[in-house]
């Protein structure tokens, strides 16, 4: 008779458990803890024109908040892998992480080949090192990117308009900025081609910046 009672128990116990894990949104479930794990990673929009507009002087705890807030945006949503990675890209070089700059970048380039900002930072960063083969390299696959598959990336993108509107700038930023972006790319790969005639003080007279729009 207990052996009898003890089975039933079991029984009950194992319906129990798999009517309960039939009945539960396990999707929801992850979902929600998702969701949770963002909300706590967000940091303020306010600040991010902080590291945006400036070559320095802005606080570098609250840009290691934007770069780990990234990593879970490349992790949990891939969908916009790209920019996770570009705007991961743009953190390190900020934070003077150089080789990790360079590999978010790659991986940027690596999940959309169609973007312009990868290309002109990788290259930024190359001739700010002098290494102007790989920097002419860059440049050069930045200016051959279609301007209008960037701009549909950045306008579709959550990445990249919650910075915009952090900013208070409406989406002909994105068009403004690429312009811009494109004539300091022209600029960088007409330097190179002056300093590799024989003209080494040209690069004293350009100053590229590390951008992201």
């Amino acid at each position: 008779m207990l052996k009898f009672i003890l089975t039933r128990a079991v029984v009950l116990y194992l319906a129990c458990f798999f009517l309960l894990w039939r009945m539960v949104d396990y999707h929801q479930l992850a979902d929600n803890a998702i969701n949770q794990t963002m909300s706590r990673l967000t940091p303020p929009m306010d600040y991010f024109a902080e590291f945006v507009d400036k070559e320095s002087h802005y606080n570098r705890f609250k840009l290691m908040n934007c770069l780990n807030y990234h990593k879970a945006v490349a992790h949990f949503y891939p969908f916009q892998g790209a920019e996770a990675y570009g705007m991961l890209g743009f953190c390190n070089e900020r934070l003077g992480q150089e080789s990790q700059a360079i590999t978010s970048l790659q991986k940027a380039i690596a999940l959309n080949p169609d973007y312009f900002w990868p290309y002109y930072n990788l290259g930024v960063i190359f001739y700010r090192e002098s290494q102007y083969s790989q920097a002419k390299d860059y440049l050069s696959q930045a200016l051959e990117q279609d301007p209008v598959k960037t701009i549909v990336l950045l306008s579709r993108s959550k990445v990249y308009n919650d910075v915009n509107l952090s900013r208070q700038q409406g989406p002909t930023d994105y068009f403004e900025g690429l312009k811009e972006g494109r004539v300091e790319a022209y600029l960088l790969l007409k330097s190179i081609e002056l300093q590799q005639q024989g003209n080494p003080e040209v690069k004293d007279y350009l100053k590229p910046r590390v951008r992201f729009f």
